[in-house]
């Protein structure tokens, strides 16, 4: 039974949607670990869904893409409340379309610790500061590594190494390698 949260700047109310009741339970277990982050409501079909959304109000929606018969993607077309969604599946394959439906984050099932707390961090921090994001709140990402004395690395300065070819007209066979700093 759906419950409606209390909606201060601190508490992040989430709805979870997963005809799978096994991964509903073990996502909830998991979003206990963030005391910022209240499980108002659960459902495995898109008509309950729809109704606990309408009742909850919620922040943030974890949807899974495949519903039975029906997707994640025909809920999202007849929700009218706003909440940012997180589209969680054991697929790569529809996470393109997942961010072209403007879902904030798309979660590979088995669900990693690690990953969902950025993700978590990343719902707090629109919450909290009228849509800024900050991706990684240091604070969230401490309490996870210290909960089970397991080590989160994120890498402070990303570079990628690309390999292109120059072509010039009268020379095809000359290449060069650089690097870009992503910051």
């Amino acid at each position: 039974m759906p419950t409606k949260g209390t909606m201060t700047n601190k508490t992040l109310n989430t709805v979870i949607v997963d005809d799978d009741m096994q991964a509903r339970k073990f996502l909830g277990i998991l979003l206990k670990k963030f005391p910022e982050v209240k499980v108002v409501g659960e459902a495995s079909n898109i008509t309950s869904a729809l109704d606990i959304i309408k009742e909850t109000k919620p922040d943030s929606i974890f949807l899974d893409i495949r519903l039975g018969a029906n997707t994640g993607f025909e809920l999202i077309e007849k929700i009218t409340h706003k909440a940012k969604v997180i589209f969680i599946s054991a697929y790569d394959d529809y996470a393109l379309r997942a961010f072209e439906v403007n879902a904030l984050d798309y979660l590979k099932k088995p669900i990693e610790k690690d990953r969902l707390a950025i993700t978590v961090s990343r719902l707090l921090a629109i919450k909290n500061s009228n849509g800024k994001i900050d991706p990684l709140n240091p604070d969230i990402i401490k309490k996870l590594s210290e909960d089970n004395d397991e080590k989160v690395a994120i890498p402070e300065k990303r570079t990628h190494k690309i390999d292109f070819e120059l072509y010039d007209k009268e020379d095809d066979e000359e290449s060069d390698s650089t690097e870009i700093d992503d910051d």
